[in-house]
């Protein structure tokens, strides 16, 4: 993950508060595993407390105009806040089944930016080969390398 896509989800995260928001990860999938770029921001038509759900639609629209863009990018989950320290709740839980199986590929992760103690942190989430949740480790890799005609 670049460290400003962290950098960047955690002033999304503020800037909502006391709501929660969220949106989809968008990045590219290497030998070793996904590489996250960035955290894009859907706004819920009505913020809630509790809940955050993304507005029908919108998922494939912001694929698209990212791999306009670059054509490495891509879509490797979702994301949502919660403003309380929690982990995945029961409607966390049913969209890592649908993550699991969804439009996009198979595999998508589910990415919870937890407040605890005035700071955000960052889980990821994804479906074991069991079929229970797993906590995804993750490191920092700094910006994606620029395309050759970018250069």
């Amino acid at each position: 993950m670049s460290e400003g896509a962290l950098a960047e989800v955690r002033t999304l995260a503020d800037r909502a508060l006391p709501f929660e928001t969220g949106g989809i990860v968008l990045g590219t999938l290497t030998a070793t595993g996904a590489w996250i770029t960035t955290f894009v921001e859907v706004p819920a038509a009505t913020p809630h407390l509790t809940r955050f759900r993304i507005p029908a639609g919108r998922t494939h629209q912001i694929v698209v105009e990212a791999k306009a863009s670059d054509e490495r990018i891509g879509y490797l989950g979702d994301w949502h806040t919660h403003p309380a320290d929690s982990g995945p709740s029961h409607i966390d839980l049913a969209t890592l089944q649908d993550l699991a199986v969804g439009t996009f590929g198979r595999r998508r992760f589910l990415a919870l930016v937890r407040r605890s103690d005035s700071r955000w942190f960052l889980d990821l989430w994804i479906l074991s080969r069991l079929r229970r949740p797993a906590r995804l480790p993750y490191e920092f890799s700094g910006p994606l390398p620029l395309l050759d005609a970018d250069r």
